[in-house]
C-alpha cells in the first residue's frame, strides 16, 4: 500500500495520530495517563502531581514541553495542543476489531481476538468513541516489560495493519 500522501487521494476525514503519555507506566505509576486523562477517568491535577522515582513529577516533566516536541517535529503539518476531556471506558468496538481482522486477512497476515491484562490507552478511549487494539506476537508471550521483544516482521504486520484500517475509515467506508 502507498502511504497517504503518495497515493495522490484525499480522505474524506482527518486523520489523526495520539501519542498518549505514560501508556505502559515505566516511569510514572501507574499507566495510562494521557488517555485516562482524556477520557475524564484520572483528573488531570490528580496525575501532574504523581512523581517518579527520582521526585520528579508529571507536570514538571511534560504542560509546554509538549507543544514545542510537536511543533519541532510537524513539518507542513499545523499543530493545535489543547486540553480535552470524554466519557469513561468500556468494550471495544466489534465492528472496529472486525476491521482489524479484515484488514489483517487482506494483508495475509493470521488474526485472532486477544484478551489481554495489561493496560491500554483504548481502554479509556472506548467509552467515547470506537476503540481498539492491535496486538502482535511478542517473545514468549510477554508485553509491558524490559524483556518484551517480537519479530521484525510481526511488527511490520502490526504496522500494515495500523494504517490500513484508519486509511479504509478515512476514506468514507465507516
Amino acid at each position: 500500500m502507498l502511504g497517504i500522501a503518495a497515493s495522490g487521494r484525499a480522505p474524506a476525514r482527518d486523520v489523526v495520530a495520539v501519542a498518549w503519555m505514560n501508556e505502559g507506566g515505566s516511569r510514572f505509576a501507574p499507566g495510562m495517563m494521557g488517555s485516562a486523562a482524556f477520557a475524564g477517568a484520572w483528573d488531570l491535577a490528580e496525575i501532574c502531581a504523581v512523581r517518579d522515582a527520582g521526585g520528579t513529577g508529571v507536570g514538571e516533566a511534560l504542560g509546554g514541553r509538549v507543544e514545542a516536541l510537536a511543533r519541532d517535529l510537524a513539518g507542513p503539518c499545523a499543530v493545535a495542543v489543547r486540553r480535552m476531556s470524554y466519557a469513561a471506558s468500556n468494550a471495544f468496538d466489534p465492528a472496529l476489531r472486525a476491521r482489524i481482522a479484515t484488514a489483517a486477512a487482506a494483508r495475509g497476515h493470521a488474526a485472532l481476538p486477544v484478551l489481554s491484562a495489561a493496560g491500554h490507552d483504548a481502554r479509556h478511549l472506548a467509552g467515547g468513541c470506537p476503540s481498539a487494539v492491535i496486538f502482535i506476537p511478542c517473545r514468549g508471550g510477554v508485553s509491558h516489560a524490559e524483556h518484551e521483544w517480537a519479530e521484525p516482521a510481526h511488527v511490520a504486520a502490526g504496522a500494515e495493519v495500523l494504517a490500513d484500517v484508519p486509511w479504509e475509515l478515512s476514506c468514507g467506508a465507516v
